[in-house]
């Protein structure tokens, strides 16, 4: 089987880039043959992604002379919203994807298209690629894109109605994808996110107990809650020693705001920037707590890879994740909820209700400093692997083949008649 997959930004860095790079790994195993288009920048090389062969849209260029175009508006990298493009923007920006699509369709003659995001590039895939299965991955950014501004929102809508089959994280979200979109409930397949059970797992190391370590992986950046969390962290009074410890990069105003709010903590602040999956797991099984006070997301795959290493874990109540873990881990006292006010935007709190949130954090966090070790760390994430997720959508592509088979041979037999 032949796959072309295309995401708009890198293939990297970010939640959609290593549901990629993984779901690109899994198919490997499962002997499929497979290309990536993606929006890159010059001399960038690719980590951790083998493919038969790439077709880079490079930014910040002559022929597209602008940043990468981020999904979120807060990128690790410096990067070009799409509520900032103009007409002229738009039009480099298609020009480029374009002909790297059209020239990947031709040279590699895909037999199914894997688009990243329900977005402006996976509906352009769709106007310009005929008789090619595609299917469509919904990350959530992708939602919030379509309800913060209208960036050829009507031609999205119309398009994504037409992808052969989407892609949901959770039920919750494949409700948001037919309101948004008007699609049809039988083309959406919730299959929700997996994890590397081959990096993350317990490892025999030991751990300092002298210094609780609460550790935060993904974005510096607002939308995540970072200053909500330094806020409740900076003023956790207990007779332990904490360090918190912030996994990943930030860019801009907000990032430096970020690094200023943290010199006021009396707790100890480390950031650590982007690390390599191996050191990750080594910190997450040396560490205590984890915690994600985002306001959004789609499926946060950090959760459980914090669970997979023994970590306790503190979350934002957002929508899809405790059915989607279920009843088994909600109740096994590994993961806390922290309830999240009234926002007045997807990614935004009521001025007046950040206080309250910051509350709720600082709640969750001495509660589980006090029962730290009352835990149940017999709980199966079997079912979370990546190579568990991937089968399902193998099985996908599959019946897809069937039933174009069933449709070409019934054209077939019209004809002979």
């Amino acid at each position: 089987m032949k796959i072309l997959h295309i995401i708009s930004q890198k293939p990297s860095d970010t939640g959609s880039g290593i549901y990629l790079q993984n779901i690109i790994k899994a198919f490997t195993d499962l002997d499929h043959c497979q290309s990536l288009v993606y929006g890159g920048e010059f001399d960038e090389k690719l980590k951790n992604i083998d493919v038969f062969s790439t077709y880079e849209v490079v930014f910040n260029t002559k022929k597209l002379p602008f940043p990468i175009t981020g999904m979120s508006d807060i990128m690790p990298y410096k990067s070009t919203t799409y509520e900032e493009m103009d007409s002229s923007m738009i039009k480099l920006y298609e020009e480029a994807f374009k002909k790297q699509i059209l020239k990947a369709v031709e040279e590699f003659n895909p037999d199914y298209i894997l688009c990243h995001h329900l977005y402006f590039l996976t509906a352009l895939v769709k106007e310009w690629v005929k008789n090619i299965n595609i299917i469509g991955f919904c990350h959530g950014t992708d939602l919030r894109q379509m309800r913060s501004h209208d960036l050829k929102n009507n031609f999205i809508q119309e398009k994504v109605k037409e992808l052969d089959k989407i892609i949901a994280l959770h039920e919750v979200q494949k409700k948001e994808i037919q309101e948004v979109y008007n699609v049809e409930p039988d083309k959406i397949i919730s299959l929700g996110i997996g994890f590397d059970n081959k990096v993350f797992q317990p490892i025999d190391i030991e751990k300092n107990d002298e210094i609780i370590d609460i550790i935060f992986t993904g974005k510096i950046s607002y939308a995540k809650g970072i200053r909500y969390l330094i806020e409740a962290f900076s003023s956790l009074k207990t007779n332990k020693q904490l360090r918190l410890n912030l996994i990943g990069m930030g860019h801009g105003e907000e990032y430096e705001n970020i690094l200023s709010q943290s010199k006021n903590s009396e707790n100890e602040i480390k950031f650590w920037g982007m690390i390599e999956q191996s050191k990750l797991k080594e910190i997450y099984n040396k560490g205590h707590i984890f915690i994600l006070p985002s306001l959004y997301e789609g499926l946060p795959l950090v959760l459980v890879e914090a669970l997979a290493c023994g970590l306790r874990v503190i979350t934002s109540d957002l929508p899809g994740i405790k059915p989607w873990f279920g009843d088994a881990i909600n109740n096994s006292n590994m993961i806390t909820y922290v309830d999240i006010p009234e926002r007045v935007s997807q990614d935004r709190l009521k001025k007046n209700n950040e206080g309250i949130y910051i509350e709720n954090i600082k709640r969750a966090l001495s509660n589980s400093l006090d029962t730290l070790h009352h835990v149940n760390h017999d709980i199966s994430l079997d079912q979370f692997t990546w190579k568990n997720l991937t089968f399902q959508l193998n099985d996908i592509l599959k019946n897809m083949k069937k039933q174009r088979d069933i449709a070409d041979k019934k054209q077939e037999e019209s004809y002979e008649l």
